[in-house]
Order: C-alpha cells, then sequence, then structure tokens
C-alpha cells in the first residue's frame, strides 16, 4: 500500500518511539521519582507518586497502541512486536507494596 522508503521511515520512526519510551518509562522514572520526591511535602508524596506513575504507564501504552494501530493499518508482524515489548516491559512496572514504601521514602 506504501512506497518501501515510506515504509522504512515509518519502521525505524517506530522503533525510536518505543525504544524512548521504554527508557524513559522505565530509566527516567527513577530519576524524576528521587529528585520529586526530595522537594515534596510529606502529605503531598501519594499524589506526586500516582501522577509520576500515570505517566509512567502512558509512556508504556502509547507504544502498545501505535504498534497495534500500525499492526492493523499496514498489516504488518512489527507492530504487534512492539506493542509486545511495550507490554512486557510494563510489567515490569507493577508496583509491589515493599517498593512503593521504598519509593516514598526516599531521602537521598
Amino acid at each position: 500500500t506504501f512506497e518501501p522508503e515510506v515504509m522504512y521511515f515509518i519502521e525505524v520512526g517506530m522503533l525510536f518511539v518505543v525504544g524512548l519510551c521504554m527508557l524513559l518509562a522505565l530509566k527516567g522514572f527513577d530519576r524524576v521519582l528521587k529528585n520529586r520526591m526530595r522537594v515534596t511535602a510529606e502529605e503531598d508524596k501519594s499524589k506526586v507518586y500516582v501522577g509520576i506513575y500515570c505517566v509512567r504507564l502512558s509512556l508504556l501504552a502509547l507504544p502498545m497502541l501505535l504498534g497495534t494501530y500500525f499492526y492493523y493499518a499496514l498489516l504488518v508482524n512489527w507492530g504487534l512486536y512492539y506493542a509486545l515489548a511495550s507490554l512486557v516491559a510494563s510489567l515490569f512496572c507493577l508496583p509491589s507494596v515493599e517498593g512503593v514504601d521504598a519509593e516514598m521514602t526516599i531521602d537521598n
């Protein structure tokens, strides 16, 4: 349906979007959380944590939705591979009680 050059740019662009979203969601979350928890008042920490966590999950939902869209729109398998990679990465983001407690009490 598309020219091969256009398909190449879509595929490479999607690769960079998925990579950047995963990097920001997995590694960037820790940096932002540590910096924000240090300067946030004790009573506002839970609101800040939920807000940052929603952004984190949104960053992982974007490649899932885009990958599924490109799979059905262009009928290429790589769209589902990107969606699956984001789904697996989102499983690493599920918080445990101990993990949330540790992240909420970051002091240094």
